[in-house]
């Protein structure tokens, strides 16, 4: 796949951050389900310090183009999609 990562594809790279399964669980079911909000998935990413890391920095690549750095998970959700 190209540059472009969805948070989707970065949950499946959980293990390899070292996520507690709960979690990891949590974050899936989120994104699965239709009636999710962008709030549930910046709650639920927020609790995982790794993740955070990794969502923050997905969205700050140059990749997006952004003129200004993304500082928060709400803003890095918007952005990754």
């Amino acid at each position: 796949m190209g540059a472009r990562r969805t948070i989707e594809e970065t949950l499946a790279e959980a293990e390899s951050l070292g996520m507690f399964p709960r979690g990891a669980l949590r974050i899936r079911e989120i994104a699965a389900r239709p009636t999710s909000s962008a709030s549930d998935m910046e709650e639920a990413i927020s609790l995982e310090p790794a993740l955070s890391a990794r969502v923050l920095h997905l969205a700050n690549s140059p990749f997006y183009g952004l003129r200004r750095s993304v500082g928060n998970i709400r803003e890095a959700v918007f952005v990754l999609g």
